[in-house]
């Protein structure tokens, strides 16, 4: 018995490893609703135009030129009548494919792009965001849990501080 016990505590830690591996599942979807919709007002700024589910949906298809597997989206622009900022929203299907669409973002628009800057990383004091400039635009780019977010602004003297000031209610 004392030479079959270190097999048999081998064999019961397997069981129990691969039982905890089974469990294990990082990559499955959320099934909980994502629930993406922008106020008509947002501070001093008022809604101008707003698109959401298979419409906003189609504006990031057409925006990036190829189909991406987001699973709901919005997009809406604001104004206060000099500023302007557009904010678009995707869920994604869990909080891994959202950061890993982000890290995909930052990766191609870096390397030469045509159309952006090189993002630069800029603290937006809860979450890691990337900046770049780009179609008139200081662009902020980030993923909140299933969420990734693009704030485009135009027209704004400092617009870091006007993220930043935006940004605790998104």
């Amino acid at each position: 018995m004392r030479k079959a016990f270190p097999i048999i505590a081998l064999g019961v830690f397997a069981v129990v490893m691969v039982l905890v591996f089974l469990s294990f599942r990082p990559g499955e979807e959320s099934s909980a609703p994502l629930n993406l919709n922008l106020p008509e007002k947002w501070q001093e700024f008022n809604r101008a135009a707003n698109a959401t589910g298979s419409e906003a949906l189609g504006l990031f298809q057409k925006e990036h030129e190829k189909k991406i597997s987001w699973k709901d989206g919005v997009k809406a622009d604001y104004t206060d009548g000099k500023v302007t900022f557009s904010m678009w929203v995707a869920g994604a299907a869990n909080d891994g494919h959202a950061s890993q669409m982000v890290t995909d973002m930052t990766n191609r628009i870096g390397g030469g792009n045509p159309t952006f800057k090189q993002p630069t990383q800029v603290d937006l004091g809860v979450v890691k965001a990337y900046k770049t400039e780009g179609q008139g635009k200081v662009n902020y780019f980030y993923a909140k849990g299933r969420q990734v977010y693009w704030i485009g602004i135009s027209g704004a003297a400092n617009p870091d501080d006007l993220v930043k000031r935006l940004y605790p209610e998104f």
